[in-house]
């Protein structure tokens, strides 16, 4: 971004994105500005496209899936601003992954830089932007994967850049030329080798190559010395002027032994060594820059297994190391509302601790409450109820071994004056009850209000009658009850109401604030026990009985006049003679 102080910082993650990381306006910016489909191993910055305006970012890696997982072809790819958004095209595609690339002027042959893109397909390949296409050609091939490259000018017998290259094979490989004319040459070979960096942190005129051992041209020939040796694999190693205690560059490796190292005269015989800052989990990779633009000097920026970009700067031996908080002098909260910002904290050289002093009606805390030498820390503050504006101070004490830094946020506070009111009347259906609707005997009327209501103003207006359904001058007994939010009454109607007309009063309701919600008066008509209560029971049950004395008397009737029949039959038949 053109339009900010100070550098970016680019970042490639295994989920896919990367991230644009800056400073604005004292706080840190994280923007995730591409989704790849596939893992992005390494990001460099630079013009690769002179026909627009600007730099370009340059990702390699996968075109799908991750370095351990379902790996998909190498990819190169172009990202650019355009018109406010981040846009993207493909540059370069090869059949294995892309692991490292490189950008730079390494071609004087055709105007503008290009890039050198290191694969797993064990070669090094050179890209470049001939004003309608992306172009390549082989810089050379190796025996094993080719992971990382910096363009510099670094062999004081060519002019102008050269790039260095090193593989898995052990080969640092020196590479310069223009295209279709390209020169490689092994300078060393050794152990396999991760990653690479170019600095001046030998008091000796010209660069040297820091990559697993540090190598240098003597006059006549390429030299080699171990310069540092770390307890686990060096995953990250760069040079730069970050210590303003040392006259020019120092060189800084990071890796998985956590540690950020500071190494001195590599090649001299007081080659030195101190850890600066270890990191929570194993380290990957490692940029020196200006960053932060707030603070004098470059900072060291650090990623890995710890998911965090750790920014770490170096204070001059003799200078104030009182830690510094940025922050926003006012803030605003609403009554029984939650709100947040940040703390960016600085200038440490150690463990730090923030603390916070609430004043009465607030609840602040501070995540987390421990930082090491910088960091941002998120202030939470919640705002009891209140009908009252006010104004509060938030007091954030910052403790360190030297001492204490304090900082005051005036925090305003917007007080709630606004009472409860009911939104809906219904029953359990659904149905919306006026004055002067009809509820069934078993019915439930329901009423919402417009914001919660206390327990214990609910509670007091029922004992006090205030919340009470009237029969003429008389209270009914029935089931009231509020919601587990506060939020709506609940009455259920039983066969103690009385049939026609009943009057429901609610009062005496208070929202968290103390608000009182004025009186609700309804009048309704309840359906009684005549029309569909227990008294129909009792109707239902005296039809039933008569119905059965009917249908026994009507059985007992035929049951009589056959009974008269056969008896008749039997007094009034002839005697039949015996033969016929």
């Amino acid at each position: 971004y053109t339009d900010l102080p100070g550098q970016e910082t680019v970042i490639t993650s295994r989920d896919g994105g990367v991230y644009l990381v800056y400073r604005d306006q004292g706080r840190w910016v994280k923007e995730r500005i591409w989704d790849s489909p596939g893992q992005q191993l390494t990001p460099a910055v630079g013009d690769l496209r002179p026909d627009r305006e600007g730099n370009e970012i340059l990702v390699v890696g996968l075109s799908s899936g991750t370095e351990d997982d379902d790996p998909g072809d190498g990819t190169a790819t172009v990202l650019y601003r355009e018109g406010g958004s981040w846009r993207f095209e493909r540059a370069f595609t090869d059949t294995k992954l892309i692991h490292g690339c490189a950008v730079g002027d390494l071609d004087p042959s055709h105007p503008g830089i290009e890039a050198v893109l290191t694969t797993f397909n064990y070669t090094a390949v050179v890209l470049w932007w001939d004003g309608s296409e992306y172009r390549n050609e082989l810089l050379f091939t190796d025996s094993h994967n080719v992971r990382k490259a910096v363009i510099a000018d670094i062999a004081p017998y060519h002019d102008g850049n050269e790039v260095v290259c090193v593989s898995k094979s052990g080969n640092v490989t020196l590479s310069y030329g223009t295209a279709g004319n390209w020169t490689s040459e092994t300078i060393y070979s050794g152990l396999p080798l991760a990653r690479v960096a170019v600095g001046d942190v030998d008091p000796d005129p010209g660069l040297e190559i820091y990559a697993g051992v540090g190598i240098k041209w003597s006059g006549s020939r390429w030299v080699d010395t171990v310069v540092f040796e770390d307890v686990n694999k060096n995953r990250g190693v760069w040079a730069g002027d970050v210590d303003p205690d040392i006259p020019g560059q120092e060189l800084y490796t990071f890796g998985y032994s956590r540690r950020l190292v500071q190494v001195i005269d590599p090649f001299g015989t007081g080659r030195g060594s101190r850890e600066i800052f270890r990191d929570t989990a194993r380290g990957h990779e490692i940029r020196i820059g200006d960053m932060d633009p707030a603070s004098d000097g470059n900072e060291i920026a650090l990623v890995g297994y710890s998911d965090n970009l750790t920014v770490v700067s170096i204070k001059e031996e003799g200078s104030s190391l009182t830690p510094s908080i940025r922050y926003t002098s006012r803030a605003t909260v609403g009554s029984g509302e939650e709100t947040s910002l940040d703390l960016e904290i600085d200038g440490g050289d150690t463990y730090m601790e923030l603390e916070v002093v609430s004043p009465d009606g607030i609840e602040a805390s501070v995540y987390p409450e421990m930082l090491f030498i910088m960091g941002t820390a998120r202030l939470t503050i919640l705002a009891e109820p209140t009908r009252e504006d006010a104004v509060k101070d938030v007091t954030i004490v910052l403790n360190y071994p030297g001492g204490n830094t304090t900082v005051v946020i005036a925090l305003s506070v917007t007080g709630d004056d606004s009472p409860p009111v009911p939104v809906s009347i219904s029953d359990r259906s659904g149905n919306a009850l006026n004055n002067g609707s009809t509820v069934p005997w078993n019915g439930t009327i329901l009423v919402e209000f417009s914001e919660p209501v206390t327990r214990d103003s609910f509670e007091s207006a029922l004992e006090s009658g205030a919340i009470r359904l009237d029969w003429g001058d008389e209270a009914r007994d029935v089931e009231i009850t509020l919601s587990g939010d506060g939020t709506e009454i609940m009455i259920a109607l039983d066969e103690q109401v009385p049939v026609g007309g009943v009057k429901l009063t609610i009062s005496g309701l208070r929202d968290e604030a103390g608000n009182e919600m004025g009186a609700l008066t309804m009048d309704l008509n309840i359906k009684g026990e005549e029309e569909n209560g227990p008294g129909s029971l009792w109707f239902i049950i005296l039809v039933v009985f008569l119905i059965i004395v009917v249908v026994v008397a009507i059985m007992l009737y035929f049951f009589l006049v056959r009974k008269g029949e056969d008896d008749m039959d039997e007094e009034t038949l002839p005697d039949l003679p015996k033969n016929i």
